[in-house]
């Protein structure tokens, strides 16, 4: 995972190659192994992205917690 995003670059750049349900379960799970991995500032960069680009996922209950777990791991306490 040295360059994380540049596994979703295929979904990013204009037109998209990657099916909504895809992007959505990709940005997913990569944001969740960043945090895993202690990457939690890049984890919340993913996390809010997510939330910006799939806000009515069934996943957004799951990206908040994580979010919100990031930012407090990076001491930031008031947007957690």
């Amino acid at each position: 995972l040295g360059a994380p995003r540049g596994a979703l670059t295929s979904k990013r750049g204009g037109a998209s190659t990657l099916p909504a349900d895809v992007a959505e379960q990709s940005t997913y799970r990569l944001a969740v192994c960043l945090f895993e991995l202690g990457r939690f500032a890049e984890a919340t960069d993913l996390f809010d992205e997510f939330l910006t680009e799939f806000p009515r996922s069934e996943l957004v209950a799951s990206v908040s917690f994580f979010c919100g777990e990031s930012l407090f791991k990076i001491d930031q306490h008031k947007r957690a």
